[in-house]
């Protein structure tokens, strides 16, 4: 071998010696790879999940399951609204990594993956637990419209623990205030099932369901009913939702408004309200009349009467619940508001009579 070709040689030999010394140097980026589950067993234990813990840098929601119930645990655990917890669960799930970006700690601002703790963070954090074990830690960053697959979004994600951020492709909507996190519907009773409403001095009612107007007991002689009001009554358990809730034993009525509501098809809805603060506080309660059910199927219609009698009051029986005041407004008109008295300026005919004369007394003297 000449000396020409051992000098190419002996170059060749430190160069790759020095390419070696470089690699094993170069930190490890991450162990996760493009184009993978973010947590890949996370899927076949997602049923074995009952806590969710949701962070930003101004609040904190904890989220527990009780059987296949899931509740608020800062609002005494109350029913969580379940499409809002599938959201997070299977959103966290289907992540799957596309692309890696900064694994610096000043650039995570950019992305919105900084720790919830961090100074003008915008980031929310979801923990997911098993028991006692954490099976997913994900902080959550910007979104955008996925470019490549219009089913699913761009997402900036970052393990909790780790220092990499990611691209991720998926859907992943995460309610971040504690009150998006509560099954809001108090009750739902159309107003075409209400037969009759008492609140206090005033009692409303129809004899029959295809019924368009309202009648009102001890109507004044002469009193025309002011149906838009009574209606307004009417509706208050037609997509009755709240704004806030407490436990039942934080709170004390003191001589509430109450009022009853009957349906034609069996129910009787006790309702008390109490306004305090500005807030208008109501609990409800609900029993079965059966004879105001009719037809041929009684003893089946009877039987899931009280079924979904009883299911209602479970639901509500230890919760007091903050409305809003346009369902509070119908409750608390006075009974004089339900209805007018034509005086004699308002009256048509008196109108007509006075028109006439006028008319009369302006001819006067005319040929």
């Amino acid at each position: 071998m000449n000396g020409k070709v051992i000098g190419i040689l002996a170059i060749v030999t430190v160069i790759a010696g020095l390419l070696a010394g470089q690699l094993s140097q170069t930190p490890t980026v991450s162990t996760t790879q493009t184009n993978q589950a973010l947590y890949p067993q996370l899927l076949d234990i997602l049923k074995d999940v009952n806590e969710i813990q949701i962070k930003t840098k101004t609040s904190a929601v904890s989220l527990l399951k009780n059987g296949e119930q899931w509740g608020v645990k800062e609002k005494a655990n109350y029913p969580a609204a379940m499409d809002k917890i599938a959201d997070v669960l299977n959103g966290v799930a289907n992540l799957s990594t596309v692309e890696a970006k900064t694994d610096k700690a000043e650039l995570y601002n950019k992305l919105d993956v900084e720790d919830v703790t961090s100074e003008n963070a915008k980031s929310v954090q979801v923990t997911l637990k098993k028991g006692n074990d954490t099976v997913a830690d994900v902080i959550v960053g910007k979104t955008r419209p996925s470019k490549g697959d219009s089913s699913r979004n761009e997402i900036y994600v970052r393990k909790a623990t780790d220092k990499q951020s990611w691209v991720a492709l998926g859907n992943l909507t995460i309610a971040r205030q504690m009150a998006e996190w509560l099954d809001k519907q108090v009750a739902n009773v159309e107003e075409s099932r209400i037969r009759e409403v008492v609140v206090n001095q005033i009692r409303a009612f129809r004899e029959k369901s295809d019924d368009k107007n309202y009648q009102l007991v001890d109507l004044p002689e002469k009193a025309n009913i002011e149906q838009s009001n009574v209606r307004n009554l009417a509706r208050t358990l037609d997509h009755l939702n709240f704004d806030d809730v407490v436990s039942a034993n934080e709170f004390n009525f003191e001589n509430p408004i109450q009022a009853v509501f009957n349906t034609f098809d069996g129910w009787e809805i006790s309702l008390i309200l109490q306004t305090k603060d500005g807030k208008h506080y109501v609990k409800l309660s609900a029993s079965a009349k059966p004879d105001l059910i009719s037809g041929e199927n009684k003893e089946t219609a009877v039987e899931k009467l009280n079924k979904d009698i009883e299911q209602f009051n479970q639901h509500l029986s230890n919760w007091v619940y903050i409305i809003p005041d346009h369902k509070a407004k119908g409750l608390l008109q006075k009974r004089e508001e339900l209805f007018k008295i034509p005086t004699e300026e308002t009256n048509p005919a008196t109108v007509q009579e006075k028109g006439n004369a006028l008319e009369m007394l302006q001819n006067l003297g005319k040929p």
